[in-house]
């Protein structure tokens, strides 16, 4: 079944979450892996720029909100192949392992209002406490950017500059690789709707929302008896193993929205019109037409290019 083409845009935000190859835990938290995740985010960042608002890991899985500023809708696509490609390859070199980290591209879910970002933000952010991994989320020991967004923490990360290395000369040049590590750092942007709050403001805000959606959590999970996994079982978990008893995957979303009118007016009225649009260039781009315009925030295909090897005389 073909895969309908995602709609970039600065009007709302985005919600992505992106699961690995078999539901293994290759995202087990350890320090490595907390620091692959934030060099990966990072360097993504600088090369194409959006606007990161969280990115929290689970053992399995990550979520992120995010949204675009009118001058990075380009740069969405490219930002996603490029982290995601990049923290495959360490991941795998970090667990001396081959073969696809991600079952499939990611899911990436328009949210339409305010009160659905706020929901969205909380689930991600709070996700390893709903499934049991710690009782809180400032006690998780992998990649989160809640000290950013509750306290306003730098966070910085290094990485061997491979380029620079192979370079250089690589294994044989003899040159120790510790010349060849940069750092980076990661930068969550304002909530769309909180810009004009002071960061004091935005973080006492955010850790009051955490902490009463914790509890709800909690609450939760002692009516169903449900235990906390804890620090010392995530660390010594096998990163090659699944869940014994995986969840039911579900239909995604077209969109996040906070109630049943918001959903059905942005399929109808942004959606279904984009969809019926990109449907038209396409047909016409496959016609031969490689001049079609597709519709703005789209990402048309490449133009097809035939290499012809020129017959000996």
């Amino acid at each position: 079944m073909a895969r309908k083409p995602r709609l970039w845009t600065s009007d709302h935000a985005y919600e992505l979450t992106i699961r690995t190859e078999n539901r293994m835990f290759l995202l087990k938290p350890d320090d490595e892996s907390k620091n692959i995740v934030g060099s990966c985010l990072g360097r993504a960042l600088l090369r194409h720029p959006v606007r990161i608002h969280n990115l929290d890991t689970n053992i399995n899985h990550l979520h992120c909100v995010f949204s675009l500023a009118p001058d990075q809708i380009g740069n969405a696509s490219l930002f996603l192949r490029y982290f995601h490609g990049q923290l495959a390859k360490q991941i795998n070199i970090h667990l001396n392992r081959k073969g696809h980290v991600w079952s499939s591209r990611a899911h990436v879910i328009p949210i339409v209002d305010q009160n659905a970002l706020i929901e969205r933000l909380l689930y991600a952010v709070t996700n390893v406490v709903k499934d049991g991994m710690v009782e809180s989320i400032s006690q998780w020991p992998g990649f989160s950017t809640y000290d950013q967004l509750a306290h306003g923490k730098r966070q910085t990360f290094t990485y061997l500059d491979r380029t620079a290395w192979w370079k250089a000369g690589g294994p044989t040049a003899g040159i120790p690789r510790q010349k060849f590590i940069r750092s980076v750092s990661v930068e969550t942007s304002p909530l769309p709707g909180w810009e004009n709050l002071s960061p004091h403001e935005r973080q006492s805000r955010f850790r009051r929302m955490v902490r009463d959606h914790e509890a709800e959590i909690a609450k939760q999970r002692a009516f169903e008896g449900r235990p906390v996994m804890g620090k010392t079982a995530l660390m010594l978990t096998d990163p090659s193993s699944r869940p014994e008893t995986p969840k039911k995957s579900t239909p995604m979303p077209k969109c996040h929205a906070s109630d049943k009118s918001l959903h059905k007016r942005f399929i109808e009225e942004v959606l279904k019109p984009f969809w019926a649009a990109y449907r038209e260039a396409s047909a016409r781009f496959r016609a031969g037409d490689y001049n079609t315009e597709f519709p703005y925030g789209s990402i048309p295909p490449p133009i097809p290019t035939v290499w012809m090897t020129p017959r000996a005389a």
